[in-house]
């Protein structure tokens, strides 16, 4: 079951990508200073390296394989991450590691490339 997360949510993020950029503006909501930052899912099954950006003003982006995928805008509501304009998703953080809808993403210390 976890390998059919991991692979919809790597599906999913590649889709969104291909529906283009959000509008810039940012969201409504709070912005959860614990999921600033980037995070990192490495996924040999799939041969996936997966970034996300979270940064302080709403705003993120994706990089897939080490190659920028898409951006987009991110809030928090009621405990739920909204982002990709996408129905929310269950969240947690311990310590270096974050986990959206059971897949496991770890805090990365390092430089993306642009």
């Amino acid at each position: 079951m976890k390998k059919i997360l991991v692979l919809f949510l790597a599906l999913s993020l590649m889709f969104l990508a291909s529906c283009g950029s959000d509008n810039g503006s940012t969201p409504k909501g709070e912005i959860d200073p614990a999921l600033v930052g980037t995070w990192v899912r490495y996924d040999d099954e799939y041969d996936l390296i997966i970034h996300l950006v979270f940064n302080s003003d709403g705003t993120g982006a994706e990089y897939v394989n080490g190659v920028f995928d898409d951006d987009f805008s991110w809030r928090v509501e009621n405990g739920k991450l909204y982002w990709f304009d996408e129905p929310p998703y269950s969240y947690s953080i311990s310590g270096y590691l974050l986990i959206i809808n059971e897949i496991t993403f770890s805090r990365y210390i390092g430089i993306l490339p642009k």
